[in-house]
């Protein structure tokens, strides 16, 4: 019997892969990828995006999911009908967490290969809207890609220390002209909770700072709307799950 990702009862229900209430405005093919454990698992393309995924429990789905749903859907059409401007803190947050709510989700479309996200960090999300410690999220505007995306990326890499590795999971989902990308980590339990990470990015066609606008760690001044350069098609999509270097540098103590 699958149980809850978020709380353990009964999977009685299934999570919507993509949100419905804005996939009736895309085309019907959606594309998946991911990597779990350093290996691939191959690409999968959709021809109807209403994907569901047994993974959650009815409280959850038309409770707690629900209403973060609802909060999100105004914010996300204002992003991709560009009525939206200027992001507030509170948007930032809302938008970072239900991105990595998504993240979480979509790990399930594999429920034989082990998960990233802890099942802690899943009750905390679900309780009390904690967003796992060593997370980044980024929002992006697309051009050229009219369906659904998603694809996770599995990186692990020793930190210079030598105390152990650095696992990061990145997830990056393009809905329409939205694109947004988390990245949560895991580092050794020798590693103070109140460390910085930064994360360490590989060069691209342009500036990340020109493509990508952070929205977790929330900044307190609103974020400008839409960013100086989009991402082309999937091939912009493709460069932007990959930009990651991970365990090149050891995270950066708090002062």
């Amino acid at each position: 019997m699958r149980k809850c990702i978020f709380c353990q009862n009964q999977a009685s229900t299934k999570e919507d892969a993509w949100p419905l209430w804005f996939m009736r405005s895309l085309p019907s093919k959606g594309y998946i990828d991911a990597e779990r454990g350093g290996i691939s698992l191959g690409a999968w393309l959709f021809n109807e995006p209403n994907l569901k995924i047994r993974c959650v429990c009815k409280t959850c789905n038309n409770g707690w999911m629900s209403r973060l749903e609802n909060r999100v859907k105004p914010i996300v059409l204002g992003l991709i009908e560009n009525s939206l401007k200027l992001i507030s803190s509170d948007d930032q947050f809302v938008l970072s967490l239900w991105a990595v709510k998504n993240a979480m989700v979509f790990e399930n479309l594999y429920p034989e290969r082990p998960r990233f996200y802890k099942d802690e960090e899943r009750h905390q999300l679900r309780i009390g809207n904690v967003i796992p410690p060593w997370t980044s999220a980024w929002i992006s505007k697309c051009v050229n890609c009219l369906g659904p995306y998603t694809l996770g990326r599995d990186l692990r890499g020793p930190l210079s220390s030598g105390i152990g590795e650095c696992h990061t999971y990145a997830t990056t989902m393009a809905f329409g002209s939205l694109a947004l990308q988390v990245a949560s980590s895991h580092l050794p339990p020798a590693v103070p909770l109140s460390t910085i990470l930064t994360p360490d990015f590989k060069k691209g066609p342009w500036p990340w700072d020109d493509i990508t606008i952070q929205v977790w760690p929330t900044s307190t001044h609103k974020r400008v709307w839409p960013n100086k350069v989009g991402l082309n098609g999937v091939l912009g999509l493709d460069e932007f799950s990959k930009r990651f270097r991970v365990g090149t540098d050891d995270p950066v103590p708090r002062e």
